[in-house]
């Protein structure tokens, strides 16, 4: 085999690079890395670090079950458990002595950690998000504009107290880094 000088092995990588950004026969490899972040972020509750993204409060306080999966259990009431203030108005949210964590359990979901995922709303539009905007750019987010606004709160929240969320671990890169080498070797030898 002859010698290849700097140059020509910079532009034989180059060309596969180039190979590997505009061919959407690579979608399953970037495809990969997505998936693993949904699945770490919104089942897992797992930042890039892999440490949890946090957890639930348990601040005493009144919540309404207007955006929750189901009606409260018992009602709307107060710290006593009356449904109605003294002067006679219903109560229109119910009080959680052990705050938002009780919420959580009070609707049947996971309290142990924070995985930013109530109705399912959020998760499914950023997995379902990914997708090829230009020739050689994918992406991923979110596109209904009620979850781009839970989005950017949950990130301003959570992301205050420690690592990004949504950014790609190493295992998810080396993942996808493992598929497009396979895919390069499939295609240039």
């Amino acid at each position: 085999m002859a010698k290849q000088t700097q140059k020509q092995f910079r532009n034989k990588l180059d060309k596969i690079f180039k190979t590997i950004v505009d061919q959407k026969k690579f979608e399953p490899c970037y495809r990969i890395a997505h998936n693993a972040l949904s699945n770490r972020v919104f089942v897992e509750g797992k930042r890039s670090t892999g440490k949890r993204i946090g957890t639930y409060s348990t601040e005493a306080g009144y919540f309404s079950d207007k955006d929750m999966p189901r009606k409260f259990k018992g009602g709307y009431t107060g710290k006593t458990g009356n449904k109605v203030f003294l002067n006679g108005n219903p109560h229109t949210s119910k009080y959680f002595k052990r705050g938002y964590k009780q919420v959580r359990a009070d609707q049947g979901l996971n309290q142990s950690f924070v995985d930013l995922n109530l109705t399912g709303n959020l998760s499914r539009d950023f997995t379902s998000s990914f997708r090829r905007r230009k020739k050689n750019i994918w992406t991923s987010s979110v596109r209904r504009g009620i979850n781009v606004l839970k989005h950017e709160g949950l990130t301003e929240k959570y992301e205050k107290k420690g690592p990004k969320i949504f950014k790609h671990t190493k295992e998810e890169m080396t993942e996808m880094g493992k598929c497009l080498g396979l895919k390069v070797r499939q295609q240039h030898g």
